[in-house]
């Protein structure tokens, strides 16, 4: 991640944007949790 990408982010999490810092998490948590290949039934934390 750029130093760029990142300053911006800082100041949207900061200015309370969540919406905006979603924008770009989340197709990476998608990944993320895609490569779990979760099972009906596990059970897992969601921090």
């Amino acid at each position: 991640m750029s130093d760029a990408l990142r300053a911006g982010l800082r100041a949207n999490w900061t200015q309370g944007d969540f919406g905006e810092v979603a924008r770009f998490a989340q197709p990476a948590a998608d990944a993320f949790v895609e490569r779990l290949a979760l099972r009906p039934g596990e059970r897992v934390a969601d921090i």
